[in-house]
């Protein structure tokens, strides 16, 4: 068990060392982003963030959350290779076809989410990331699962200098607005997702389980409706922003949302990327409860103590490297920031619903919260904007 907590620790801290150093890439380069793209600009990229997320949710076919799960249940290698190999076929075969979907028909996509705009062009970069981002955390998860932190972050380092230079490139000297933004992110993703099925599929051969393939399907059909449920309650108060306020607004709530991920950036991604894969070892070894306490302890109380600071530095942060219209989204970082820590422990609780396949339970909860929160969206964001958001 010391050794177990050894690693997490040892782990968290080289996923922790990348992030910091990829959020202190993003921040230096806010100030020239905040120059060349308008609050509306932000709002239309939240928009389309939701529009990939929701819709990979709904047709993606994303079995990954059962892949550490499964994989830790097979007793010889070749057996735990066919979960990882299957699992990423089937997404990458359903996000192909949804991406091509999409591509085929972007100007009637583009006319759903802006009718008075023209975005085709832009919506048809993003629909590519259902795909990329898709192979990318397949990719990901199976070096977690081989422990290898260091592969982790050089991967994640590289992809984040070319979206950059690309992005710098693109959006300043091209002067492309959000074309540059979407046109950088798919190059990016494109290139390391098929980066990282080579990797994937070298190790795990080019094999599908039946077997496997149905039991990640009994898994995770109930996540995938809860899901939808959790992306409406993270994100779609942007539709609802778009609807009652202005794409300005959500502007504002971009940015402001970017400042309290700094919380998932610097201390719950480090931690969640080791813990997704060693939560279910640390099932199968003695004092698991006393364990989890501990863990749960720790990095709540962690959190909490970031949020604090998050909130207090948000003014002269946004201040100094954001340009001075977007000042406004001050106002909504400590809400935010309180909410990723609540959503995040949540995360951390619902590990009891996964380990004793009771995905169901999940799903219940994300419903019932969606329930509660759908009148406050109606009640408050009419009213108060992105900060009723």
């Amino acid at each position: 068990m010391q050794k177990t907590k050894s690693n997490l620790i040892s782990h968290s801290i080289i996923y922790a060392a990348g992030n910091i150093t990829r959020q202190l890439v993003g921040f230096i380069m806010l100030p020239i982003y905040t120059s060349y793209l308008s609050p509306s600009d932000y709002g239309v990229i939240g928009l389309l963030t939701f529009a990939v997320s929701l819709t990979g949710i709904l047709f993606g076919a994303q079995l990954v959350q059962a892949v550490p799960k499964y994989y830790y249940d097979q007793t010889t290698a070749k057996d735990k290779n066919a979960i990882v190999s299957t699992g990423l076929i089937i997404t990458f075969s359903a996000t192909l076809l949804l991406t091509t979907l999409i591509v085929s028909n972007q100007t009637f996509a583009s006319n759903l989410l802006f009718p008075n705009q023209e975005l085709s062009l832009v919506v048809a970069l993003f629909a590519i990331l259902l795909t990329s981002q898709a192979a990318e955390e397949y990719g990901m998860t199976f070096i977690r699962i081989q422990e290898k932190p260091w592969l982790f972050i050089s991967i994640s380092l590289s992809k984040l200098i070319l979206q950059l230079s690309l992005n710098i490139w693109l959006v300043v000297i091209k002067d492309m607005g959000v074309l540059g933004v979407a046109l950088s992110s798919a190059i990016s993703g494109v290139s390391f997702a098929l980066l990282l099925t080579l990797y994937t599929l070298s190790k795990t051969g080019l094999r599908i389980s039946k077997k496997a393939a149905i039991k990640m399907f009994s898994f995770c059909w109930p996540l995938w409706i809860g899901s939808l449920a959790a992306i409406y309650i993270g994100s779609g108060n942007r539709y609802y922003m778009k609807q009652f306020s202005s794409l300005e607004d959500i502007g504002f709530f971009e940015l402001a949302t970017k400042l309290s991920s700094i919380l998932a950036v610097i201390i719950w991604q480090p931690f969640a990327q080791t813990w997704q894969t060693e939560r279910f070892k640390i099932y199968q070894q003695q004092d698991t409860l006393q364990t989890y306490q501990n863990i749960f302890s720790f990095i709540s109380s962690l959190m909490l103590l970031a949020c604090l600071g998050i909130s207090v530095f948000a003014d002269p942060i946004i201040s100094i490297m954001a340009a001075p219209e977007f000042a406004p989204a001050i106002k909504a970082v400590p809400l935010l920031t309180l909410a990723a820590v609540f959503a995040h422990l949540t995360f951390f609780c619902n590990f009891s619903f996964h380990v004793s396949e009771q995905t169901k339970s999940i799903s219940k909860n994300n419903y019932l919260m969606a329930f509660i929160i759908t009148p406050l969206y109606l009640l408050l964001i009419p009213f108060w904007g992105y900060i009723g958001a």
